[in-house]
């Protein structure tokens, strides 16, 4: 029988979805054979970088084709690139991905924390900056073509204005997808061209973790691939279509929210009060699809958007979906700030927090706990003068 020179096979590595910081070691297995009984399969390795420079592995062998091996723990926030090579008793070496010592194309994954906001863009840098995600995620913003701050903000001092033609800002970061999401945003439209994303996270049109954008007649939509759901099947597209229709040169507050069994699409006007909204069950959660975060264009599309993005956010929990927050039934505006003693106190799975803004602002409201760590940010929005009620359900 002739004796080809045929590396080791690697049929399949294990591709690990983004990993919480409680999880002690994150373990890669592989399907590995020789074409022949003759040769052997020498050495298997796992080559890893959580960012300081790669390290090594050796995979145990399970039976005839199955190996394992354990990356170590790594801190919150780390981005882990790896790649499986094995190797016979010839010398004769194939990696997986194929390309990955070549071309540098890697598997990934991230270090994360549950309930935490994962993206905060602001845009209060000004002319001459590149955007900076103030999340503790810290993500890197990329400005491609000629993305420009402008003073017709939402909130603050600046937006960024997309002119439509060859201008979005992109996000590599694994920690911008998630199975349950929030993603919330300000926008404001120089025209009313249909099907240009202004936030998206996917590798196609129909193949999405979530975007957002217009329909022909000028209505707010959203979408997600879905696999357990048959109206996911269709990204939820037609489902999630609101009614208001929205006009050039208004600003306009779009909240997309997803959880294991609820999607939220709701519409806000520019003073922050509620234009539309439209809510689904759902057999969720979402699809969790590789892609770049993207404002303005989708990955793989040519059709950019053009107008005004303001106060980006996205977190990767439904947030509203637990956190209801709504004006309490009192006549007149307040005369100064409070904040409230949450009840009942102390809770086991529901409280109630109230608060007062005399002027309208931004409100950040954080849970810590008895240590004064840092829990979940509950809610984190503009809101008009007024007094609220904020109902947290831990459960």
């Amino acid at each position: 029988m002739r004796d080809f020179a045929i590396a080791p096979i690697i049929l399949e590595v294990t591709k690990l979805e983004n990993q919480p910081t409680s999880i002690p070691v994150y373990t890669v297995e592989a399907n590995i054979l020789t074409l022949s009984p003759a040769h052997y399969v020498q050495n298997a390795t796992i080559h890893y970088n959580p960012g300081g420079g790669w390290q090594e592995i050796p995979l145990m062998q399970i039976n005839d084709t199955l190996y394992t091996g354990d990356i170590p723990q790594q801190p919150f926030g780390s981005i882990i690139r790896y790649y499986v090579s094995a190797e016979d008793e010839r010398g004769l070496r194939r990696t997986f991905p194929a390309n990955a010592e070549t071309d540098s194309v890697f598997l990934c994954f991230g270090i994360y924390e549950p309930n935490t906001q994962t993206l905060d863009l602001d845009f209060e840098e000004g002319p001459g900056n590149v955007p900076v995600d103030s999340s503790d995620y810290g993500n890197r913003v990329q400005a491609i073509g000629n993305p420009t701050y402008s003073t017709n903000a939402a909130i603050g001092n600046y937006s960024i204005h997309l002119e439509g033609d060859s201008s979005y800002l992109e996000i590599d970061s694994p920690f911008m997808a998630s199975p349950e999401f929030t993603v919330d945003f300000w926008f404001n439209l120089d025209s009313l061209e249909a099907f240009r994303r202004m936030i998206s996270l996917g590798t196609s049109t129909g193949s999405s973790n979530y975007m957002v954008f217009l329909m022909p007649d000028s209505t707010l939509t959203a979408e997600s691939s879905i696999e357990n759901d048959p109206i996911g099947a269709s990204g939820l597209r037609d489902e999630l279509k609101l009614n208001t229709r929205i006009n050039i040169g208004q600003w306009y507050h779009a909240i997309y929210q997803l959880s294991s069994d609820t999607v939220l699409l709701q519409l806000y006007d520019a003073n922050d009060l509620l234009l539309d909204e439209k809510r689904l069950s759902i057999i969720g959660p979402a699809t969790r699809l590789e892609g770049k975060f993207r404002i303005g264009l989708l990955y793989n599309h040519t059709g950019y958007f053009g107008g005004y993005v303001d106060e980006v956010k996205v977190y990767n929990y439904a947030r509203d979906l637990t956190v209801g927050i709504e004006p309490e039934e009192k006549s007149g505006v307040p005369l100064r700030y409070e904040l409230s003693q949450n009840y009942p106190n102390p809770f086991n799975a529901q409280t109630t927090i109230e608060y007062s803004l005399p002027v309208s602002g931004r409100v950040k409201i954080t849970l810590y706990d008895i240590l004064g760590r840092k829990v979940k940010t509950l809610f984190d929005e503009k809101k008009p003068a007024g007094p609220y009620k904020l109902r947290f359900d831990a459960g």
